[in-house]
């Protein structure tokens, strides 16, 4: 009698937990946990969007400066030749030694002021491409903080939803068993007494 009262209890939770599982309650709870899903399916989403965006932007700053960079270096070889085709001239042209030595003189001054020039304005190229880069790692990481946060909100309500959920579940399965312990002890009741006789 134990034992079946036991089975008895024991297929009563068996079968509360597979209707709630797989029954028609298993939907309002999948349901839930698909729309839940679908929260955090948002979530890494949108993540995975902000992230392409910013991999995007840096593949274009990049490539941007590479031609920037490359414009630049041009231009460093359009100086050197000008001043080796200034450094041959002033050799054909000079009458004496002296002249020759003022005309490289003066074409060396002005080589040098294209060139720190031209340096300039490349380091300011690498500078402004720093500060784009910065930009581009700050918008990440707030991207990633939201995400994390939005995440992090999203899974709260999940198990907050789970746990609002939980004492119904148990109370429903305790009804059960306790209805099914009284109606097993109703019929053997009866035969208890009997065999008592």
């Amino acid at each position: 009698l134990l034992f079946s009262l036991l089975s008895r209890i024991g297929y009563c939770a068996l079968h509360q937990a597979n209707s709630i599982l797989f029954g028609p309650q298993a939907l309002k709870y999948t349901v839930g946990g698909i729309i839940m899903a679908n929260d955090l399916t948002n979530v890494v989403k949108h993540y995975s969007e902000n992230t392409f965006f910013s991999v995007r932007k840096i593949g274009e700053l990049n490539l941007k400066l590479w031609e920037n960079l490359s414009d630049k270096h041009i231009g460093h070889l359009k100086i050197y030749v000008e001043f080796g085709n200034k450094h041959i001239e002033s050799i054909a042209k000079a009458k004496d030694v002296g002249e020759i030595i003022l005309q490289q003189q003066n074409t060396a001054h002005a080589f040098n002021k294209q060139l720190i020039s031209q340096w300039r304005e490349t380091a300011d190229l690498l500078v402004n491409a720093r500060h784009e880069w910065v930009t581009v790692a700050e918008e990440a990481a707030r991207y990633t903080q939201d995400s994390a946060e939005k995440t992090l909100q999203a899974s709260k309500k999940l198990a907050s939803e789970a746990a609002d959920k939980l004492p119904e579940a148990v109370q429903k399965v305790t009804a059960e068993v306790v209805g099914l312990t009284r109606q097993i002890a109703e019929k053997s009741a009866p035969k208890a007494a009997r065999a008592a006789v």
